[in-house]
């Protein structure tokens, strides 16, 4: 255990070549050392992967692995995850940008609150900074996602860290119920597990055209129009 990372960067990517450069020195500029970065493509037709290799032979954190066929958002974090060596699984997705306190403030939340299964950026309108990181029970995590506004079960894989062995424990991603499917796992882990809250502003989230969920928002607003 002691050659091993205790953080798996898991990095997915498909037709990311105008920023996955970017996504990828982000992480390498963490203040924390102790991960491997793992990139995997899902069969992409630009020059992502070419972009990830470039990396990956630089720096011996980051492999890069190219799936033999497309398995879709959450086929291929669930891909990720089976290369993971990591006690802690940290998804980062190829289009954003990583702060380098990012994992180091991750990290130091999980070691001061053991028990808990999960780390999550949180918007706790009754918490100050000064007291982050926060313990929140399963019964006060949805407590305050439903009723006090802070709608931490709704942070996407970017914004979290999974202990492995919970990830692993409650069967990982959803591949059938598409985009809410992370939304399903924050549910299942912070039923079974406390769930640790720290401050939301540990990367930056890219808004773009090629995002499936800039698409399915532009798709809601069509609906709503008609």
């Amino acid at each position: 255990m002691i050659d091993e990372p205790l953080v798996s960067v898991l990095m997915t990517s498909y037709n990311r070549e105008k920023y996955i450069a970017e996504a990828i020195e982000s992480v390498l500029a963490s203040t924390f050392n102790n991960f491997e970065l793992l990139i995997v493509d899902d069969c992409s037709t630009d020059k992502t992967v070419n972009i990830a290799k470039s990396y990956e032979v630089k720096d011996n954190r980051v492999k890069v692995f190219v799936n033999e066929k497309n398995l879709s958002q959450f086929g291929n974090r669930n891909k990720a995850a089976s290369y993971s060596k990591g006690y802690f699984l940290k998804y980062f997705d190829s289009d954003d940008i990583m702060y380098p306190d990012c994992l180091e403030v991750m990290v130091s939340a999980m070691a001061k609150y053991p028990e808990a299964g999960v780390v999550s950026q949180t918007n706790d309108p009754w918490i100050t900074l000064n007291l982050l990181p926060r313990l929140y029970t399963p019964r006060e995590c949805y407590i305050n996602h439903f009723f006090n506004g802070n709608t931490i079960l709704y942070s996407g894989p970017s914004g979290c860290m999974f202990k492995r062995k919970v990830f692993e424990e409650l069967g990982g991603f959803d591949e059938k119920i598409g985009i809410l499917s992370d939304t399903l796992l924050m549910f299942k882990i912070v039923a079974a597990y406390p769930m640790v809250g720290v401050r939301n502003d540990l990367f930056y989230w890219r808004r773009h055209d090629g995002q499936v969920t800039i698409g399915q928002l532009n798709w809601f607003e069509m609906v709503k129009q008609r």
